[in-house]
């Protein structure tokens, strides 16, 4: 399955994780010496909860930090904590990377495995230990903006028909929206969200869309086969874009017909 060329992809982050045992040697002053090692290509950083399966439990094995650390230009962000690593993309003033390497560029999939592999190391190297996946993670962040991709609610209708069996019971062109869909698989998990998203437009002004939120989890039968678990995710995340967003809608309102 291939979704095409988008020349102007509503896709504004990409999260690419992995879950691993944890790592009781991994506390704050590593991080810190972490952290010092990647500052010319991370100069900012910020600390933040761990991330947890079930909210009512923290990690007892090291404080419930999790630390980013932040490009310069805030487009990519390296967050770890005791059990998980993660690589963003975020959209600043460059584009979409590409998942897969392309045109002899590392696409994400590529800077996440040798980042993954660097951190690896350094953990080895620090205190004896270093990870061993258990599973990965991909999730993909679209932005449908009114103005910009649709301009009332028959319009998003077209572009995410989804959602056409709505339109029969709005009085209003700017409903609030939110559907979540989350279904289990022996290789892993699926979670599908589309919800209304305001944010900053940049010019003081804000802007409404409708965010759609993909992210899959594949369990490793063997941690060795990382890339493997992440492109199968990435299939999966992509179907689900295909799936969901019409592609006659894609071609006028993305694309340029570049197969």
């Amino acid at each position: 399955m291939s979704l095409g060329h988008l020349d102007a992809p509503p896709i504004i982050e990409v999260v690419c994780g992995v879950h691993f045992a944890p790592l009781v040697g991994l506390d704050p002053l590593v991080v810190g010496a972490y952290g010092a090692t990647r500052r010319d290509e991370f100069p900012k950083h910020s600390l933040h909860p761990v991330l947890v399966e079930d909210p009512a439990r923290l990690l007892s094995e090291s404080p419930p930090i999790r630390t980013w650390l932040i490009s310069a230009d805030d487009s990519f962000v390296l967050q770890f904590q005791s059990d998980r690593f993660y690589v963003n993309w975020r959209k600043s003033r460059g584009a979409y990377p590409r998942f897969g390497d392309h045109d002899g560029g590392v696409g994400l999939l590529g800077k996440t495995l040798s980042e993954f592999e660097r951190f690896s190391a350094f953990c080895e190297s620090h205190f004896g230990n270093k990870p061993e996946p258990l599973r990965v993670e991909l999730a993909k962040i679209d932005l449908f903006s009114e103005r910009e991709h649709w301009k009332d609610f028959q319009d998003l209708s077209n572009l995410l028909p989804c959602l056409r069996p709505f339109g029969g019971f709005l009085d209003s062109g700017a409903p609030r929206l939110l559907i979540r869909l989350v279904g289990s698989r022996e290789a892993g998990d699926l979670a599908v969200t589309i919800g209304s998203s305001v944010r900053d437009a940049g010019d003081g002004e804000k802007t409404n869309g409708i965010s759609l939120e993909t992210r899959a989890t594949a369990i490793l039968p063997d941690p060795t086969v990382l890339r493997e678990a992440f492109v199968w995710c990435n299939e999966n995340v992509n179907r689900v874009f295909d799936d969901l967003v019409a592609e006659p809608e894609r071609a006028t309102r993305f694309m340029k017909g570049v197969p």
